[in-house]
């Protein structure tokens, strides 16, 4: 009788949903709790994969617990912070630059803003030996530093307003 009794329920559901399975159920509610749980999770998986140099993976739970994590974490400013070394260790200077500037922005005082805006003057430095590298006289390579240095501390926000690649061709044409 047991064995039938699926059976039959599958049998009663083809019937009443016309060969189509039973619709899906509606996804949980999310609440503050689970919501915090997420980002719990999510900071804590991100904190594994940074440890363990996998920068993509932990840019991907940080990205996504930053979003859901609320606004007056403790947590946050070592987000931007991680995050900016993540961006870092990608080679993506400038981006890295605004995200330790997020760092002194919102968690000004933070024990890791003083390490933030120092990590934010490699920003600087990127730009210098960038047009270092490219054989450009000493003068052409503090402009650029100095460029994307300007670029970075012009405005509030975790993305470049301007080309940053044509600033860098700008200069570097001009020097």
């Amino acid at each position: 009788m047991k064995a039938l009794l699926p059976a039959g329920l599958v049998a009663l559901s083809a019937c009443l949903f016309g060969g189509k399975s039973a619709p899906k159920p509606p996804p949980p509610v999310e609440t503050v709790e689970t919501t915090a749980k997420r980002a719990d999770s999510l900071f804590e998986v991100a904190s594994k994969y940074f440890r363990a140099g996998k920068w993509n993976n932990a840019s991907k739970a940080l990205d996504r617990g930053m979003l859901i994590m609320s606004y007056d974490d403790p947590r946050r400013p070592l987000g931007h912070f991680m995050m900016g070394e993540i961006l870092l260790a990608q080679e993506n200077e400038l981006q890295a630059v605004r995200e330790l500037r997020r760092v002194a922005d919102e968690g000004g005082t933070d024990s890791l803003a003083s390490d933030a805006l120092l990590r934010a003057g490699d920003a600087y430095a990127a730009g210098f030996l960038y047009a270092y590298t490219q054989g450009r006289d000493l003068a052409t390579c503090g402009r650029l530093g100095g460029s994307m240095a300007a670029e970075v501390i012009s405005h509030y926000g975790a993305r470049p307003l301007a080309d940053v690649r044509a600033l860098a061709a700008g200069v570097l044409a001009a020097g």
